[in-house]
């Protein structure tokens, strides 16, 4: 049923971000019906996309997806409910049944289970990412870009850097508040060595200044990306250095292209792992 070139999980992500073709979409929506088991999948996938963790204030999937899955969710045919255990079974002395001529449904094997869980984890977080590529470039633009087949190569991949690293097993974070106003959530992961910054109603640098991040390491500033604070709302930007154990982050104001070395003392500085 899928689009040539394209895996469920890749259909499931432009479905949630509306990006795919009237033909695409009603080839989903169809593998959806045949699919029951799907359909609660299609739940996680929009939830993720409208609501990734950290990244932006919760937006409520639209109506009109919401009311579709329910659709579909009613005119699944569903199974009858197991019936109960007895408390103290009693063997039955009753005759075997006839064997029945109806198709028995194929019990799947380990390895078929743990497909279908690879598929599902990779579905989420390929629309974790996608969710990620969306609220990085801003409002709906994202969509058309999708459908018309461009990228934004290194949207795509902080996308793909933050969606890592929120899914990371050892993921933490750690918040705290500007002078001034703002706050800066650090989002970090030991086994993957790296971290990310995000900030919330922090004013934009003013003209011909930059705000940079750096690793305090044993008290040494080791510089890192820059990066331009929103006019409103959040900003977040996946640092392109290695975290090590006992690094903090911290925030200045510099020179555009950033510097070296701070040129001003850190506006916040986080600790980490």
């Amino acid at each position: 049923m899928m689009s040539e070139h394209k895996t469920p999980e890749e259909l499931a992500a432009a479905y949630a971000l509306g990006a795919l073709s009237a033909e695409e979409h009603a080839e989903y929506e169809a593998w959806l019906l045949e699919t029951p088991d799907a359909t609660a999948d299609a739940f996680a996938y929009a939830d993720v996309a409208s609501t990734l963790a950290l990244a932006a204030e919760p937006v409520e999937p639209s109506a009109d997806l919401r009311a579709s899955i329910l659709a579909q969710v009613a005119m699944t045919p569903q199974l009858p409910a197991a019936p109960a255990a007895s408390a103290s079974p009693v063997a039955s002395e009753s005759p075997e049944p006839a064997e029945s001529s109806d198709p028995v449904a194929a019990v799947p094997t380990g390895a078929e289970q743990r497909a279908a869980s690879r598929w599902s984890r990779g579905a989420v977080f390929l629309v974790a990412a996608a969710a990620a590529v969306l609220l990085f470039v801003g409002g709906g633009v994202v969509g058309s870009l999708i459908a018309q087949g461009q990228r934004n190569d290194f949207a795509i991949e902080q996308a793909t850097a933050l969606a890592e690293l929120q899914a990371a097993a050892d993921a933490q974070q750690a918040v705290t508040e500007m002078e001034g106003g703002g706050q800066v959530t650090l989002i970090w992961s030991a086994e993957q060595a790296r971290s990310a910054i995000m900030v919330d109603e922090m004013p934009p640098a003013p003209e011909g200044k930059t705000y940079q991040l750096w690793y305090i390491r044993e008290g040494d500033p080791i510089p890192d990306a820059t990066f331009e604070a929103a006019d409103e709302g959040k900003t977040w930007r996946v640092l392109d250095g290695a975290m090590t154990g006992g690094d903090a982050v911290g925030v200045t104001l510099e020179p555009e292209g950033g510097s070296q070395e701070p040129s001003s003392d850190p506006l916040v500085v986080i600790g980490g792992a």
